[in-house]
């Protein structure tokens, strides 16, 4: 049996690397990590990805299956604590990354306009050195700023915190999903 199961895990993350491209961010990671010092890889669940396979009776929404995300963020778009050098002892972090407005604004409706209205992405060069920089002419992207926190569960907030934000407006403020 539990040769097995372990074939079957072989199977997934081969799956994972190959065929949902998590290699490569890894790659880019690794490149990161040559070139600027470090390198991040996010995996995460999206609950809109993959082909949708049924539809709400109610609503006519369609309903998709979720899947694993992946992306390698450059260090000048992840803060964290800087005093804390043990990956596994930070409590918390915080993302910045690029997100097409329109599929953002389909998943918030409610927040529509102010996604919308978002600052477009700008991804700052590393020989410029400026950090989160918002003011650069930008006119033919779809892309907007979105920010995401994750603080893990601890003691001081015992059911953790996840918190997404795009133009300004809260898109999502509670517990962490992840453990």
């Amino acid at each position: 049996k539990s040769m097995r199961e372990a074939e079957l895990a072989t199977n997934i993350i081969e799956y994972e690397l190959r065929h949902k491209r998590a290699e490569r961010y890894m790659k880019q990671a690794v490149e990161h990590a040559l070139v600027i010092a470090e390198g991040f890889v996010i995996q995460e669940w999206d609950p809109g990805a993959g082909e949708a396979d049924d539809a709400n009776d109610q609503t006519n929404e369609l309903i998709h299956p979720g899947d694993l995300s992946y992306g390698a963020p450059t260090n000048w778009n992840v803060v964290r604590d800087l005093g804390v050098h043990d990956w596994d002892k930070h409590d918390w972090v915080c993302v910045r990354d690029p997100v097409n407005k329109w599929n953002l604004a389909a998943q918030f409706p409610d927040k529509a306009e102010q996604i919308l209205d978002a600052d477009k992405w700008l991804e700052i060069p590393f020989e410029e050195g400026a950090q989160f920089q918002r003011h650069a002419f930008i006119e033919e992207t779809d892309q907007v700023e979105r920010i995401r926190f994750w603080h893990k569960r601890t003691p001081a907030l015992p059911l953790g915190r996840y918190v997404m934000i795009c133009g300004g407006e809260v898109l999502v403020d509670d517990v962490m999903p992840y453990e």
